[in-house]
């Protein structure tokens, strides 16, 4: 799976494309993790090109960076999610909601980019 992270300020945009397994987002999500060490930053990761391999990796994802929401410096949103995709981040996040947005200018905009 290729992804391609670009950093703008203390906005790092993760654009997935292709198939998504926990085994090809581990390296991805160890790389983001570094980034709340830092100030205040935003993750925004972008699903337009991505395909997920079987529900269990969707629930498996959202697992992995549901704490990047809750981090004091870190806050991750996402966007470009189709509506199957959407349907199963809506299920699968609990109590605490994903920013999700339609467009990564959509997201950019929310902050302020």
């Amino acid at each position: 799976m290729p992804t391609k992270i670009t950093r703008q300020g203390d906005v790092t945009i993760v654009r997935f494309e292709g198939h998504i397994t926990y085994e090809s987002i581990e390296p991805v999500l160890k790389e983001t993790k570094k980034l709340g060490k830092e100030e205040k930053h935003t993750i925004v990761f972008n699903f337009k090109d991505a395909r997920f391999v079987g529900s269990s990796n969707i629930s498996t994802f959202i697992k992995a960076i549901k704490p990047l929401t809750k981090g004091k410096t870190l806050k991750a949103t996402l966007c470009c999610l189709n509506e199957e995709f959407r349907k199963m981040f809506k299920a699968f996040q609990g109590k605490d909601p994903f920013e999700i947005f339609e467009s990564e200018n959509d997201a950019l905009t929310k902050i302020n980019i």
